[in-house]
C-alpha cells in the first residue's frame, strides 16, 4: 500500500494530525535491534528513551574492560565477557517488550489527551425517543412467540438496528407510565 498519506497534510486537526504525530514518533523494532548490536554502548536504550540504563551499560562495559585488563593475567578473558553476554541476552529480550510498551504509551498520550473533549452539551447520538418507542412497540406487537414477525412492521426510513443496550433502554421506557397530553 502506498505510504503517501503519511506526508499528506490537510492543515486540519483531529485524527489526521494525531496519526501523523504518532507515525513520526513511534519507535521501530528493526532500528532498536540494529542499535542493540552495539549494546555495550547502550544506544538501543537511548533510542527507546531509557537514558539512565543506557549510561549504566556504558559504565558496566568500561568497568569490565578496566578490571578485565588489570586482572587478565590471573583469570582468562572470557570470564569478564560472561556478565556482558548475560546483559546482552537480557537486552535482546527486553527490546521487544519495550518497543511495544513505548508505542502503546505514546498512543495513549496522543489519543487520550486531556485538552480534547467533546463539544459542550454533547450527548452522543440524538434519537427522537417518542417516535422510536412507538416504532419499537409496533415491531414487538407484530412478533409471535417464536420471534418471527406476522407481517412487515412499519419502519422509519433508514432506521438502524437497535443494539441490545438500546433495546433495554426502550423496554424500560415502555414500562414507565406515560403522561397523557
Amino acid at each position: 500500500m502506498n505510504k503517501a498519506w503519511k506526508s499528506l497534510d490537510l492543515e486540519g486537526g483531529g485524527l489526521q494530525t494525531i496519526n501523523q504525530a504518532l507515525t513520526a514518533r513511534m519507535k521501530h523494532h528493526r532500528a532498536a535491534y540494529a542499535l542493540w548490536l552495539l549494546f555495550p554502548l547502550g544506544l538501543h536504550r537511548f533510542y527507546l528513551q531509557q537514558f539512565a540504563p543506557g549510561v549504566f551499560l556504558i559504565l558496566l562495559a568500561d568497568a569490565l574492560a578496566l578490571f578485565g585488563g588489570m586482572l587478565f593475567s590471573m583469570l582468562p578473558g572470557w570470564v569478564f565477557l560472561l556478565p556482558l553476554l548475560a546483559v546482552g541476552i537480557y537486552e535482546a529480550i527486553w527490546i521487544d517488550r519495550r518497543v511495544s510498551a513505548y508505542n502503546k504509551e505514546l498512543r495513549m498520550k496522543l489519543y487520550l489527551r486531556h485538552d480534547h473533549a467533546p463539544p459542550a452539551h454533547y450527548q452522543g447520538r440524538v434519537i427522537d425517543n417518542e417516535q422510536l418507542i412507538e416504532s419499537f412497540q409496533q415491531e414487538k406487537e407484530q412478533e409471535t412467540v417464536g420471534g418471527t414477525a406476522k407481517a412487515a412492521a412499519p419502519t422509519l426510513g433508514k432506521q438502524h438496528i437497535l443494539s441490545f443496550a438500546e433495546q433495554e433502554k426502550l423496554l424500560r421506557e415502555m414500562k414507565k407510565p406515560r403522561d397523557h397530553r
